[in-house]
This record gives structure tokens, C-alpha cells and sequence, in this order.
């Protein structure tokens, strides 16, 4: 054969032209290429794997009447099949359009207005039905104060609150009854996984500005537990350290808190609460989850639970008038003996602080009694209250550790209150110190009890500071407090508090005094201890400080006059040495002075903040007054007269 293929039909040869085989291998190849691209194309495509179904058994071709009920059977167990089928896949939520998400969730979804208890508009928020009972989900701020409120649903039906089954001030959370249900009650679905990717597409609906039923976008840009934010934002919140967040950059506003956050199958993930910046906050749906299994049997009524709180805001708005008429009778004072009994007689915090104890003690089941007596302690311990405050701040200290002792919002109030002059402060704070289950407030608490007593300047207080101070910087090493001054944005209390017992261990009164070592004008070293036996007056001063200039005229005076006494003015120059040599060559100054021009070590060892500083100190080298800033001549000199009266006089000499 030559350019041929053979095949035999009906048993005689036939020869097929060449050209026909070359068509069929062109075809085939064609064929080939269509298939493989189709399956290129497909490549990304999921696979579909269909259940296991049982093999129809073959049909007879002799039919008995049982084989055709047989057949009639399989036919319609095929027929149904495709339902079989669905049942037998995982029901899996699929992710749907904004556009339908929205249309599928926003029946569910209020608007809810709270009002006071005359009837008149407080506020506003969001809240969505989270069962078919007509719950309510919320923020419970949202509440706050007000004595009524009902819901408006996206049918503009408005439907009454009844009450409050379930709330959490930490979680910011509060579930509401409605009074009845509405027709066609839509509930929304809380999610039940507890992942939450970074970058997951969200969804929140909310007011904001009153904007009703509005929808933004976004995703969710991180997950964090309270422990994880900013310290700035932890004594803001007053949640607990383990809570957690969603962060998402879906634009809320006001009259969004209380909405849900949504991912793209319609479920709730997060209660829109907070925003900074360009961020929102949600907390997280396993919160409401959890706070649903806490139901009380029955609701308790907004004018119960939050209806305390108009009751505080008009105490404290009567208390803000009652301060602005005392600081004009305070400014209207002939002289300082009365505005002294002004201080003592009129305070108004002696009058509100009892009053805000006892209205605590009225509501003890609300939220409002915890602010009460916030506001109670800010009150009665200002630096200006009355003694007669340290009462009440008593009762207040063993109320909050009795009642208040897991408040994560006690970490705030403490480090509010270390600047206290009041004894009854201090034991609200070492209290808590001591008694609080938050770990950050008993270390805040006893580091502002040291703290304020050190401050106070009263004698044998540095030694009760030391003692709270040392147990710190023992048990709370690593307790964090923000400070909003932008150079330390954050505090280790333990390092604070060693600060402080080296300030009370060498520079308190009472304290010897801190050896200095170091040159003078002459180039001559000369030290502190030389001056043992006498007065020293140690001044901090600068040439450029108008105090110090001020001072300059009587110092000159007393290193006159005491020139045979058992005394010395020594001064620490902070400043260029030629600038103090030409006020010694023009008898401005007649004093020795060491020269603390290089990175200022003398002061800075003497943790000098101001000028001008002084130290006196008696004859055995020991602290026994300090002073910032100006002091008057009377009052330095009574200073020296009081210590050198202080100076044993030297033995009689033996008669020879």
C-alpha cells in the first residue's frame, strides 16, 4: 500500500483517500483543543460533589405486578430526588449584596427615643430585635437617664418600652421589652462562630444625627480586648480588661450606638458603642449572647433603672449653682480670716456630698448609685471641702469597697483622687487599695493614698507613704497608668512610686540632707558636710529668675548680720560661670556658690522643678523646712531664728 488505509466491508477492500483522513485528524484535533481550553477556563470553578444515592436496581423486562410497583416506586423516589438532595448539603449562609442584605435585616432594626420624667425628648439612639419575643438589644448608655422610651421600626410603627430585662455596664449593654409586639416582627440573627478575620466586610444601620435608617460600609480593621487599647481609652470605657472589641472603619455617629454590625450574610457580630477618629467600635455579639442568658423574669422600668440618673444630673446642676455663688462670696471676702470661715462654715460640698451618699443609698439596684458616689468622692475631696467632709468620704470608702469591689471604673476614680488633701480621701483610696478583685485598682489605689499623703505636707505622713508606696513598687510592678502630659504617655505606677520614696527618703522634712561635692568661683572643691554645726540656707537660683533677683536684697542682709553666727547661705548656680563671677565682682552676690553648668547634676540629683528652691536645714545637717518660689524676708528669717535658737551653745571654757 502506498498513501492508503484499508477496511474491509462486507468482506471486499476498499481503499479511503488520504485526503478524508486528514480531515478526521483536524476535526479531532479541534475537538481536542475546544476541550482542553473549556477546561483551563474552568479551572477556578468550584467542584460540586454530588451525595452517595443507592443504585436503582435494573427493570425486569418480564413486569409482574410487583415489578411494576417497583418501577412506579423508583420513578418517584427519582423524581423527589433533587430535594433529597438539597437536605443533604450543609446549610451554609451566603454572602448577599448590600442592597439585599439591607432589605432583609432593616424591619429589624429601631430607632429609639428616651424621655424624661415630665414627657419631654432626651435623646436618642438605635436597637435591634434580636428574637421573636420582641427583645430589644441596645447600648445601655443610651438610656441613661431618662424615665420613659419607646421604638419606631422602619414601618414608622412606634411601639412603647415596657422595661429592662438584662443590662452590663461594663459591655455597655441593655436588653428592653417592648409593651406589645408588632405585626410582622422581624428578629436578626446573632452570629454563633467566634472568628472574626481582619478585613471582613461589615455592614452597620443606625440614626446618626437623626439621620433615620441610615446604612454605611466598611470592613473590620482589627479585634481587640480592652487590655489591647490605648491606655487612653481604658479609664474612658470602665470595661473589663478581657471585653472585646470590633474596630471597623464603617462610618457611625451619634444616634448609631445600640445599632447592629452586620457581616455580608446578615448576621450580628458586634453592637455599634463608640467611635474615634475616623474608627467605630462595636462590642462584640458574644457579649449579648451571654448577657441573653442572664433574663430576669420580669422588666424592670426605665423610671426605676436609669430614672435615678435625672435625679443626679439636677443635684449636680444645683450644685454647680450653689459653687459659682460661693467662689463670688469667697472673691467678695474683706480678708483671710473670713474667707478661712467662709471655707469651713459655707463649702457647698458639705451640704451635696451627704446628699449624693444618700441618693446612692436610695437606687443601690441602678447604675446611677456607682456615679453617685464617683461624684460624692470628687466632691467632698477637693482640695477647698471642709473637714467635715472626711465623714462622709468614709462612708462612701467602705460603700464602694463593699458594693463596688469588681468595678473596673474604680481605676479611674482612684488616680483621679491622688491629689487629695483630705484624710477621709485617703481611706477611699487605701480601701480600695486593699480590698478591691481589680488588680489595677488596688495598685492605682494605694499608689494614690501614698501619693496624696506624701502631698499633703502634714508631719508623719511621709513615713505612712512609704510603707503604701513600698508595697507598690513590691506587688504591682507592672500596673500601667496613661498620664496626659504628651512627654510621658505612659506610666509605670511601680516607677513613679520609687520616685517618690527617693524624694521622701532624701528630700523630705525631716530627711538629712543629700551630700554635695563640687567646685566654686575658685576652681576649689568644697562640700555640704563643711558646714556641719551651722544653719544652712541651700538656694537653687538662676540669674535670669525675677523671684531669685526679688530675694537677692535680703539674703545679702542676713549673710551680713549673721557673719559671727552659726550660719551659712550656700547657693547651687545653674547657669554659665562667668555670668555668676561678674555678679560676685559687683557684690550682688556675697555668698559661696557651687556652679551647676553642665547638664545641671546638682539639681537634678536635688530633683529640683522651679526656682528658686530652698532647703533649710539645722545644725545636724537634717531638712526642716522647704520652699518654692518666693519667700517672703519674715519668713526666712523666722526660719534661721528658729533653728539657730535651736544650736547647743558651746561648752565654758575651764578657768585656769
Amino acid at each position: 500500500m502506498s498513501e492508503s488505509r484499508t477496511q474491509v466491508v462486507s468482506g471486499t477492500s476498499r481503499r479511503i483517500p488520504v485526503w478524508t483522513w486528514f480531515a478526521v485528524f483536524n476535526v479531532v484535533v479541534v475537538v481536542a483543543a475546544v476541550i482542553g481550553i473549556k477546561a483551563y477556563l474552568d479551572r477556578d470553578r468550584p467542584v460540586v460533589v454530588a451525595p452517595l444515592v443507592e443504585p436503582t436496581p435494573p427493570i425486569q423486562e418480564s413486569k409482574t405486578p410487583n415489578d411494576q410497583a417497583r418501577e412506579a416506586s423508583t420513578k418517584k423516589s427519582l423524581a423527589k430526588e433533587p430535594e433529597a438532595t438539597a437536605s443533604l448539603l450543609p446549610s451554609v449562609p451566603q454572602p448577599r449584596t448590600t442592597a439585599e442584605l439591607v432589605a432583609g435585616v432593616q424591619d429589624g432594626v429601631v430607632f429609639l427615643t428616651t424621655y424624661n420624667s415630665k414627657g419631654d425628648k432626651l435623646g436618642f439612639g438605635t436597637g435591634f430585635v434580636i428574637d421573636s419575643k420582641g427583645l430589644v438589644a441596645t447600648n445601655f448608655h443610651v438610656l441613661r437617664s431618662s424615665s420613659a422610651a419607646d421604638v419606631e421600626f422602619h414601618n414608622r410603627d412606634r411601639i412603647k418600652v415596657k422595661g429592662v430585662l438584662a443590662w452590663d455596664m461594663a459591655t455597655d449593654l441593655a436588653i428592653l421589652e417592648l409593651a406589645n409586639l408588632p405585626k410582622g416582627l422581624k428578629a436578626l440573627e446573632l452570629a454563633t462562630t467566634l472568628e472574626r478575620p481582619d478585613g471582613t466586610d461589615v455592614i452597620a444601620i443606625g440614626h446618626p444625627q437623626e439621620f433615620k435608617f441610615t446604612t454605611t460600609t466598611g470592613i473590620l480593621s482589627a479585634v481587640r480586648k480592652t487590655s489591647e487599647l490605648p491606655l487612653q481609652y481604658r479609664q474612658f470605657l470602665g470595661a473589663k480588661a478581657d471585653d472585646t472589641w470590633l474596630q471597623t472603619n464603617a462610618v457611625i455617629s451619634g444616634g448609631s450606638s445600640g445599632g447592629p454590625l452586620l457581616d455580608r450574610t446578615g448576621h450580628v457580630i458586634g453592637i455599634n458603642t463608640w467611635v474615634s477618629g475616623n474608627y467605630s467600635f462595636a462590642i462584640d455579639v458574644r457579649h449579648l449572647a451571654a448577657l441573653k442568658q442572664s433574663l430576669k423574669s420580669e422588666s424592670l422600668m426605665l423610671a426605676d433603672l436609669t430614672g435615678p440618673g435625672e435625679q443626679l444630673a439636677n443635684l449636680l446642676a444645683e450644685f454647680q449653682q450653689r459653687a459659682q455663688w460661693f467662689n463670688m462670696q469667697i472673691g467678695n471676702a474683706p480678708n483671710e480670716a473670713k474667707r478661712l470661715e467662709l471655707l469651713e462654715t459655707k463649702h457647698p460640698a458639705a451640704e451635696f456630698a451627704p446628699r449624693l451618699y444618700e441618693l446612692a443609698v436610695e437606687c443601690e439596684h441602678t447604675p446611677v448609685a456607682y456615679e453617685c458616689l464617683d461624684w460624692a468622692c470628687q466632691i467632698a475631696g477637693q482640695q477647698s471641702a471642709p473637714a467635715t467632709c472626711d465623714a462622709v468620704l468614709r462612708r462612701i470608702g467602705d460603700r464602694l469597697s463593699e458594693k463596688y469591689a469588681d468595678d473596673p471604673r474604680l481605676v479611674g476614680l482612684m488616680w483621679g483622687m491622688r491629689g487629695s488633701p483630705r484624710p477621709g480621701a485617703w481611706y477611699v483610696m487605701q480601701r480600695i487599695g486593699e480590698g478591691s478583685s481589680v488588680r489595677d485598682a488596688r495598685g492605682i489605689g494605694l499608689f494614690s493614698a501614698g501619693y496624696a499623703r506624701l502631698a499633703s505636707a502634714k508631719d508623719g505622713e511621709s513615713a505612712a507613704a512609704s510603707g503604701l508606696l513600698e508595697k507598690v513598687v513590691e506587688q504591682y510592678s507592672d500596673v500601667i497608668y496613661h498620664c496626659s502630659d504628651p512627654r510621658h504617655p505612659e506610666h509605670l505606677i511601680a516607677s513613679e512610686a520609687k520616685e517618690l520614696l527617693y524624694r521622701i527618703n532624701n528630700l523630705s522634712v525631716g530627711s538629712p540632707a543629700m551630700e554635695i561635692s563640687g567646685m566654686g568661683l575658685d576652681a576649689a572643691k568644697f562640700k555640704l558636710t563643711d558646714y556641719r554645726g551651722k544653719i544652712v540656707v541651700l538656694d537653687f537660683w538662676e540669674d535670669e529668675c525675677q523671684y531669685c533677683r526679688e530675694m537677692w536684697p535680703h539674703e545679702r542682709k542676713m549673710v551680713a548680720e549673721l557673719k559671727d553666727a552659726p550660719f551659712a547661705l550656700v547657693g547651687v548656680f545653674s547657669g554659665k560661670k562667668l555670668s555668676l563671677q561678674q555678679l560676685v565682682d559687683n557684690g550682688t552676690v556675697t555668698w559661696k556658690n557651687w556652679v551647676d553648668d553642665t547638664g545641671n547634676p546638682i539639681s537634678t540629683t536635688w530633683r529640683i522643678e522651679g526656682f528658686p528652691t530652698l532647703y533649710i536645714l539645722d545644725h545636724n545637717g537634717v531638712i526642716r523646712y522647704r520652699a518654692t518660689g518666693l519667700v517672703s524676708d519674715a519668713q526666712l528669717s523666722k526660719w534661721v531664728q528658729d533653728l539657730l535658737a535651736k544650736v547647743p551653745k558651746p561648752a565654758p571654757s575651764a578657768a585656769l
